[in-house]
């Protein structure tokens, strides 16, 4: 009996090795159609379509809720399709109020660092809601390791830019806006990427970005399976005997 269990697990260990990696499923977060109006989901409602507009992600406006932030505070915007949910924030060095920024009108996400848009009230006046300074950066978290497939910048004047830009540590040029798949092969998979403004380079917001999910191997969890199978007929062996 434990030799045929045995060879039985072979087997299976045999064809698991034989067996590609589970395709990794990729969503796309288009910060740029949210903050001109497109529906989106949220960790606070993940089964209530939510209408995008101009505002902060985290810092809700006190005075009218009806116009306060487009995610709310703490929340994360969800991928039904992959479960993917990702968070951001703003970050800045010098102790400025910072929240990252949803502009409209073909812009994207940046960060708000000054008075005139830490409201996130509609149609405010929005003076520094882009990534401008060298001490500013989005900092974007996911619920689950993600490998970076594509990314789109805009300008200062919500146009496709040209220059460099900081991702993962690494400095990148990108042309028209769009950063090369070569590129982004080069950052590790993580559940946290930065992404900072670089002196000389464009200013930025996060037009949109598609990550993948970094798959279990397919391999390793058909051996898994069948390990576990071998312990389960160990047990039963002893507790027959």
């Amino acid at each position: 009996m434990g030799i045929r269990v045995f060879l039985g697990v072979c087997a299976i260990a045999g064809v698991a090795l034989t067996v590609q990696p589970a395709a990794a499923a990729t969503a796309t977060f288009d910060f740029n159609a949210i903050a001109d109006g497109a529906s989106f989901y949220s960790t606070a409602a993940p089964d209530t379509a939510r209408t995008g507009f101009e505002g902060n992600w985290n810092r809700p406006d006190g005075i009218d809720a009806s116009v306060g932030a487009v995610v709310g505070d703490g929340q994360g915007i969800v991928d039904r399709a992959t479960g993917i949910t990702v968070y951001a924030r703003g970050t800045n060095s010098m102790g400025a109020v910072a929240d990252a920024f949803f502009d409209s009108k073909n812009a994207g996400l940046g960060v708000c660092s000054s008075a005139s848009c830490k409201t996130g009230v509609r149609g405010a006046f929005t003076g520094d809601d882009n990534l401008n300074r060298d001490e500013e950066a989005l900092v974007f978290t996911f619920n689950k390791a993600v490998r970076l497939q594509g990314l789109t910048i805009r300008d200062a004047n919500h146009l496709l830019p040209t220059g460099d830009f900081l991702i993962g540590g690494e400095i990148f040029t990108v042309t028209e806006g769009v950063v090369s798949s070569a590129l982004l092969a080069r950052i590790a998979p993580s559940n946290t990427f930065a992404l900072k403004y670089v002196t000389d380079g464009p200013e930025l917001y996060v037009g949109d970005f598609t990550v993948a999910a970094v798959p279990l191997p397919a391999a390793a969890l058909l051996l898994g399976t069948a390990l576990a199978g071998l312990g389960m007929a160990g047990r039963r062996r002893r507790a027959a005997a």
